[in-house]
């Protein structure tokens, strides 16, 4: 079996120590996790990954605007930050936010602010789910389906849903028909940046509709960009977590979440995917009983 590479594509800086000047990058975005290329489409615009910045309200990274320049390549840069921006301007006040296009004076440069939930608020809409499932067809025999998909609009679950979709076909009419670099982040940079990255390659290229292709996808921008799939699914105790994990309580079906979004592009689209939503369901499955770790392409 072949195995991804573990590999992370930037561009070439032209400096003496290109290394140093990595780490530099690396160094200015939360959780060290600099931009390095996911996708490149095939009129050579690319989809670029990130964390965000660690700049606060005055930093600026001399080696992050060079690296940027970099990728823009005499393009239009479009930032896709995941988050809404009252939430991404907090973050400033704890020294991280998002980059400054008054620093990025050589790129020509535009973010644009997805609104899309954080992990805390997805848990709580999938608790709200659960809560009216198990209410309206286990503890109220009385109760029909009628109930359960109508309170399904007070979850938000499916507001979640709409944002990402929307946000993802963003990113496909900017790469496109605008031809514009884009790069993807969140604040650390494995959760709704993994969403919305993973929707938008499945719009723009058909190999991610395939069964091998899409497989691939979750191995490439959920596993090996670092999606916490341990603490996410809830498979952490205090024994072995550190205390802060336990206590912001990680847990959080974003993988899940994502899963959806497919499931929704494959029932408008039924002719465009070589599968069905019985595999989402399979794959929904394993990644609680754990059987196949890494190797996901073990299901083929």
């Amino acid at each position: 079996m072949n195995h991804i590479q573990k590999k992370l594509i930037v561009p070439n800086l032209n400096t003496k120590n290109i290394l140093e000047d990595i780490k530099i990058c690396a160094d200015f975005r939360t959780k060290k996790r600099l931009p390095v290329l996911t996708y490149k489409y095939k009129n050579d615009i690319c989809i670029w990954r990130c964390s965000q910045t660690k700049n606060g309200f005055n930093g600026k990274n001399e080696k992050d605007i060079l690296l940027l320049t970099k990728i823009a390549d005499g393009k239009k840069l479009i930032i896709y930050d995941c988050r809404p921006k009252l939430n991404a301007w907090v973050n400033k006040l704890k020294g991280a936010g998002y980059e400054n296009t008054d620093h990025y004076n050589k790129i020509d440069m535009q973010i644009k602010f997805c609104d899309i939930p954080n992990i805390h608020a997805v848990r709580s809409s999938f608790e709200s789910i659960f809560n009216n499932v198990s209410y309206n067809l286990g503890a109220n025999p009385q109760s029909s389906n009628y109930e359960v998909y109508s309170n399904l609009g007070n979850t938000l679950w499916y507001d979640s849903i709409i944002l990402i979709l929307k946000s993802s076909f963003d990113v496909y009419e900017s790469i496109e028909k605008e031809k514009n670099t884009v790069l993807i982040h969140c604040s650390d940079g494995w959760d709704r940046t993994s969403q919305l990255s993973s929707i938008s390659q499945i719009l723009l290229d058909k190999y991610y509709r395939t069964l091998k292709g899409f497989i691939i996808l979750i191995e490439k921008d959920w596993m090996s960009f670092g999606h916490q799939f341990r603490y996410r699914n809830g498979f952490y105790s205090t024994k072995d977590t550190p205390s802060n994990i336990c206590k912001e309580n990680q847990f959080s079906p974003i993988f899940i979440q994502w899963l959806d979004c497919v499931y929704q592009l494959m029932q408008q689209n039924l002719d465009k995917f070589e599968f069905n939503e019985n595999l989402l369901i399979f794959i929904a499955e394993q990644i609680y009983e754990g059987k196949y770790g890494s190797e996901l392409r073990e299901l083929l």
